[in-house]
């Protein structure tokens, strides 16, 4: 079965998340929705008649900076593939979202000064509740940790 095609529900630059209790400092994500897994039941005795719903994975891409000057008390995010923790996403100052996740990938971009950028994606292990669709649009900003 060909996987239903992903799209964009929401993205933003300058924002904030947290990893398992560490701030990092998104420069730029967004979040996809799409999915290509189904559960397949039979809905009649003869085997004939089938009922087929397609589960949503949402996942989540970002550009991320870690700067060990403003955050000297705090490890590196430990975003090693396969971790599995828990991931919130300032959506502004008030408001943010929350869910388990899975990082899928991790790679250090730069490491100079004691600053660290990095990319990582995360597939969330539940549908995220989201507070507003006014809030996703690429000027949605947080305080930061920098």
């Amino acid at each position: 079965m060909a996987g239903r095609l992903r799209e964009t529900i929401a993205s933003g630059i300058n924002n904030k998340a947290n990893w398992e209790g560490t701030d990092i400092d998104l420069q730029e994500w967004s979040i996809e929705v799409g999915g290509d897994d189904a559960d397949i039941t039979d809905t009649s005795t003869a085997g004939i008649k089938r009922s087929m719903t397609v589960t949503d994975e949402y996942t989540m891409s970002a550009n991320a900076l870690w700067k060990y000057g403003s955050q000297p008390t705090d490890n590196p995010p430990a975003l090693a593939r396969g971790c599995v923790g828990t991931l919130r996403l300032y959506l502004s100052s008030e408001k943010f979202v929350e869910a388990e996740a899975e990082i899928k990938t991790f790679s250090v971009t730069s490491q100079v000064a004691g600053a660290v950028t990095f990319t990582f994606t995360a597939e969330f292990q539940t549908a995220i509740d989201w507070p507003s669709a006014s809030l996703f649009s690429s000027s949605s900003s947080s305080s930061s940790s920098t």
